[in-house]
């Protein structure tokens, strides 16, 4: 019987340190279990940068979704979109990065995944459509060539910042 107490005992000790104290110092046993799920949202809006931007959308890799996110880029409301995609941005761009952020900030969490590349290596899969979406600002697509209109492939969409 006394076993049996002692035994009892360290179990629930160790319960408490496994579990207790962590709760006790974080406040929150969500955070032992598990991170994002698939609604968390972004909890901090980043405000849009001033300046003119260009999203580059390629039309190739969105299959029911590219009208969407167009109307997502231009700033409208998109409604729930079910499609994750990767969005690249310019190295040293401190900008497009930042609108890249304000976007990623409005959707749920792990959405959109953000990857910032040397210029050259992001015009290099601007030309030969490796991408899903590109943002740079007005000055950076200029300086290295970015398309500048809509085609076939790519949905070109002109942001003017606040």
């Amino acid at each position: 019987m006394r076993k049996t107490i002692i035994h009892i005992l360290v179990v629930v000790l160790s319960l408490f340190l496994f579990l207790g104290v962590p709760t006790i110092i974080f406040g929150d046993f969500s955070m032992l279990i598990g991170g994002a799920d698939a609604v968390s949202g972004a909890s901090v809006v980043v405000d849009q940068p001033s300046g003119e931007f260009c999203v580059i959308l390629n039309a190739n890799h969105f299959t029911e979704s590219v009208e969407q996110w167009r109307t997502f880029f231009e700033g409208g409301d998109a409604g729930v979109i079910f499609e994750d995609i990767g969005c690249l941005t310019v190295r040293g761009d401190a900008a497009g990065i930042q609108l890249a952020e304000r976007y990623q900030s409005r959707l749920p969490e792990n959405q959109m995944r953000l990857h910032t590349q040397a210029g050259s290596m992001v015009l290099s899969k601007a030309k030969f459509n490796t991408y899903e979406v590109i943002i740079v600002s007005k000055e950076i697509a200029e300086a290295y060539e970015f398309p500048n209109e809509s085609g076939e492939d790519v949905i070109l969409i002109p942001v003017k910042g606040e």
